[in-house]
């Protein structure tokens, strides 16, 4: 009796690991079979890629909101007109930090919107917005001071950036008392329109590839929630029953193993 209930027992955990292990199977995602179903589908990719790209190229073309760039260089050197010598070189690097920082202070601004007044009558500058457009940098190792304007007329953003130029060394001429003095090397150019974005190359890529993963990603739901039963293997995988004979399809000379496949799921459908 002992020995028939150890049988039993063994047989039950038998089968109940059996269980386990078709369900595992089941659940796992047959990576030949979703590649072939992406093949049959490559239509449905082309399309969206193709659509993700002309959507990106119009918005970019037409609807995206252009913004140029103008530049102004300042130039950190002596007021008295004599030699530089290394120590000069050494203050003015030091100071360029510090005139970065007045560019930044209020009184900057004020002073560009009150030139913008002049320059541009017709246009109403806040100061909230001219400092959104504009950013200044100091290249390493140079006395040299990059003021650049980001805005979507071409015209304006070069005289705010020469407004910005003249703002910054008159309030730096006024307020601190140093041995050297800035000079405008380079004002922005009115006639030169340098597109910043959008970037109609990048945006096209991006609308491609955005198209490609929507589409296998539509593609990969579509495997997965098909549920039908189309090969002895799925007969074995969900049904949990051993098959007893498979008629196999006979391939043309020269017939796609996708292309067989494909029609062998229809007859067994």
């Amino acid at each position: 009796m002992a020995a028939s209930l150890k049988e039993t027992t063994k047989v039950s955990n038998v089968k109940s690991v059996q269980h386990v292990q078709a369900e595992e199977s089941a659940n796992e995602l047959d990576l030949t079979e979703l590649l072939y179903h992406v093949w049959d589908h490559k239509w449905l990719v082309v399309i969206l890629a193709a659509l993700g790209a002309i959507v990106m190229a119009v918005y970019s073309q037409f609807f995206a909101v252009k913004m140029y760039s103008a530049q102004s260089v300042l130039y950190i050197g002596n007021n008295d007109g004599s030699i530089v010598s290394l120590s000069d070189l050494q203050i003015g690097s030091s100071l360029t930090k510090d005139y970065i920082s007045v560019f930044n202070m209020w009184e900057v601004h004020a002073k560009v919107q009150q030139k913008m007044k002049v320059l541009s009558p017709n246009k109403n500058y806040s100061e909230g917005t001219l400092r959104s457009t504009f950013s200044i940098s100091n290249p390493s190792n140079t006395r040299l001071l990059y003021i650049k304007i980001t805005a979507p007329d071409p015209v304006e953003a070069a005289k705010i950036a020469n407004a910005y130029a003249e703002a910054g060394k008159e309030i730096i001429s006024e307020k601190m008392n140093v041995g050297t003095d800035l000079t405008i090397l380079s004002e922005a150019r009115e006639g030169v329109r340098s597109l910043v974005s959008p970037n109609k190359t990048k945006n096209i890529i991006l609308g491609f590839a955005v198209g490609v993963l929507l589409s296998l990603v539509i593609i990969t739901i579509q495997f997965l929630s098909d549920t039908k039963i189309k090969t002895e293997n799925d007969i074995r995988k969900y049904v949990n029953l051993p098959v007893l004979a498979v008629v196999p399809v006979m391939r043309k000379e020269g017939e796609k193993r996708g292309k067989s496949v494909h029609k062998h799921r229809e007859k067994e459908e």
